[in-house]
């Protein structure tokens, strides 16, 4: 199993039994500089071979709390939301975050970039995700994070979003394909019983 190399993250050793996504350094010479800014190791360099865990990324951002007020909101939600009281609740254990403008910004103009990419023929070839993510370095972000960590924050932020979205669009393409695939042989199976 592949470990994180981020010094004290157990994530790929044998005495942790959690399952979490770990990511595999860019291949886009920008980024991989990137990475092994963020993530300084007193004993060696971080490489191409190494990868690290979602959870050490979250790690990374955990403290400083400029940083965080730049990314969500803690205001309370409006008495005449729209949303059901069971997902307010959830908001105090972590699940449902109100984001900066900033960073919604930063997420729908990527969501676009994605969504026009993804309409495109060829978008489900192997380089496909190398493409975003060169897309994605010449984009203009609006200020998230502070000033000390934003050189290194964003784009891994702006990486775990593609990397997320990516599996969620090969899981509804792989289903949309399941599906044709099915309609068809049920098709044929009538056709062959007339």
């Amino acid at each position: 199993m592949v470990k994180c190399f981020v010094v004290g993250c157990s994530t790929g050793y044998k005495s942790n039994k959690e399952k979490t996504p770990i990511f595999r350094a860019p291949k886009n010479d920008t980024n991989f500089v990137l990475w092994q800014k963020s993530i300084p190791r007193i004993d060696r360099k971080f490489s191409r071979k190494d990868c690290v865990c979602a959870n050490s990324w979250r790690n990374l951002i955990g403290s400083c709390d400029e940083c965080w007020k730049s990314l969500i909101m803690d205001e309370p939600l409006p008495e005449n939301s729209s949303f059901p009281n069971r997902l307010i609740v959830l908001r105090d254990k972590g699940g449902l975050k109100k984001v900066t403008p900033n960073m919604f910004f930063v997420i729908s103009s990527i969501e676009k970039m994605l969504m026009n990419h993804f309409s495109q023929e060829g978008s489900y070839i192997r380089d496909s995700f190398e493409k975003v993510i060169e897309k994605a370095s010449h984009f203009t972000i609006y200020s998230i994070c502070c000033p000390a960590h934003q050189k290194s924050l964003v784009p891994s932020l702006v990486y775990e979003y593609i990397v997320i979205r990516f599996r969620f669009q090969a899981k509804w393409k792989k289903n949309e394909e399941v599906s044709k695939k099915n309609s068809q042989r049920h098709q044929s199976r009538k056709l062959s019983k007339m």
